[in-house]
């Protein structure tokens, strides 16, 4: 297993009242979406190496337990078989964009959020999060 590299604390509080705080969910909400909506891009990625066979490919995406171990799995195949250089050097650029939106996702995500005792304001919990 991969040792982890530790990384610089973050705390990124989030205040403003009721009105202000669900346009932050919201947005959250949208980041999620997408995110997701990206992410089953590239579990179809899988599809070709296992002869278009949906049910194999799911059973392989999801036989990893990351989403970072999922698309390392979906580049060294791609790596391996395709040789189309530029369809190649998209696909790498596509990762590389994607890792960056699930380090901002997982901020988001995995946060605690609290209100503060009037009830109007929200913070994210100061337990601080490790960007790598």
């Amino acid at each position: 297993m991969a040792k982890r590299r530790k990384g610089k604390p973050v705390d990124l509080p989030i205040y403003g009242d009721a009105e202000h705080n669900i346009n932050v969910y919201h947005a959250i909400g949208v980041l999620v979406i997408n995110w997701a909506a990206d992410e089953s891009w590239f579990q179809a990625m899988l599809r070709p190496f296992f002869g278009g066979d949906k049910w194999s490919a799911a059973v392989a995406w999801y036989s990893f337990n990351s989403t970072a171990n999922r698309l390392e799995l979906v580049l060294r195949l791609c790596r391996q078989n395709i040789d189309d250089a530029a369809l190649l050097a998209e696909i790498e650029a596509a990762h590389t964009e994607f890792a960056g939106c699930t380090k901002v996702r997982n901020y988001f995500c995995h946060a605690t959020y609290m209100y503060a005792d009037d009830g109007n304001d929200i913070t994210r919990s100061p337990e601080p999060f490790l960007w790598e």
